[in-house]
C-alpha cells in the first residue's frame, strides 16, 4: 500500500510526500524493497534537481530524454534565452526566406518561407523547440532537410556538446573549444579525435558531467535520464550564479 501510494504522489509531482511512503516501505523491510529503494533514489535526485516548472517537473521522471525533452530544459529551466539575453549574445532567424524579387518584376502575394524544422507542427514541446533553434545550440540544430527529429533520444556524448557550447557562448571563452587539443585521454572509451572529446573532458573538468566511478569511463553513448540532465542544469546555473 505504501509503495503504491508513493508512486501516486510521484506522477502528482508531489516528491516529498513520494519520499515518505517509499522511505516506509524499506523501514518495513518486506516486500517491494527493491523496487521503492530504486523510486526513493529517483525521489531523492528529482528533490536535489528542484524542478521549478511543470514541464520540467514531467521531465524529470523520464528514463531516456529525447531532443524536445531537452529542448524543453534548457528553455524552461536553464531560462537560456534570458541568460543569453543578460550575457549579450546574439540570436538569429535561421528560417528559409525566398529571394527578393527584382522591383521589375510582378511581386507573387507572399514570400515563400520555410520553418526552420518541418516535423514539429503538434508536438507538445514546439514553443521551447522554436525558441531553442534560434538559440543554435551545437547539437540541437535542424538538419540540412530541415528536420528536428524531435524524438530522438540523445546521449551523453551529445549532451556534454551541447553544454560545451552553451558554456562558450555565455563565458564568451572560445578557446574552450581547443583547450584540450591533443591531450591524453583519461578515458578508456574515447579517444581524443573524436568530436567530442573536448566537450566530455570540459563537462567533467567543470562536475556538470561524470565519469564512471568505477571504470573511469565516460560512456558517451548512454542515454541521459531527466533527473540527471535537471541536476546539471542546475550545477551550470550555480557555477554561472544565475
Amino acid at each position: 500500500l505504501y509503495y503504491y501510494m508513493g508512486m501516486a504522489y510521484k506522477v502528482s509531482f508531489d516528491f516529498d510526500k513520494a519520499a515518505t511512503m517509499f522511505r516506509k516501505v524499506l523501514d518495513m523491510n518486506k516486500e517491494f524493497t527493491a523496487e521503492a529503494n530504486a523510486e526513493w533514489a529517483l525521489i531523492q535526485k528529482v528533490q536535489r534537481a528542484a524542478p521549478g516548472t511543470e514541464i520540467g517537473k514531467k521531465i524529470a521522471l523520464i528514463d531516456k530524454i529525447d531532443r524536445a525533452d531537452i529542448a524543453a530544459l534548457f528553455d524552461q529551466e536553464m531560462n537560456l534565452e534570458k541568460l543569453y539575453t543578460k550575457r549579450g549574445i546574439k540570436t538569429y532567424d535561421t528560417s528559409f526566406k525566398a529571394p527578393t524579387e527584382s522591383s521589375t518584376k510582378m511581386n507573387t502575394e507572399t514570400t515563400t518561407k520555410m520553418e526552420p524544422a518541418t516535423d514539429i507542427s503538434d508536438h507538445w514541446l514546439k514553443p521551447s523547440i522554436d525558441a531553442v533553434l534560434q538559440l543554435q545550440i551545437r547539437g540541437l540544430e535542424a538538419g540540412p532537410n530541415h528536420k528536428f527529429d524531435p524524438d530522438k533520444l540523445i546521449t551523453k556524448g551529445e549532451f556534454a556538446l551541447m553544454l560545451e557550447d552553451i558554456l562558450i557562448k555565455v563565458s564568451g571563452d572560445e578557446k574552450l573549444a581547443t583547450k584540450f587539443l591533443g591531450a591524453t585521454s583519461p578515458f578508456p572509451d574515447i579517444r581524443n579525435d573524436q568530436y567530442f572529446f573536448s566537450a566530455a573532458m570540459t563537462a567533467t573538468s567543470r562536475g556538470y558531467l561524470e565519469a564512471d566511478k568505477a571504470t573511469g569511463e565516460f560512456k558517451p553513448g548512454d542515454q541521459v535520464s531527466g533527473a540527471d540532465a535537471l541536476l546539471t542544469i542546475r550545477s551550470f546555473k550555480d557555477q554561472l550564479k544565475f
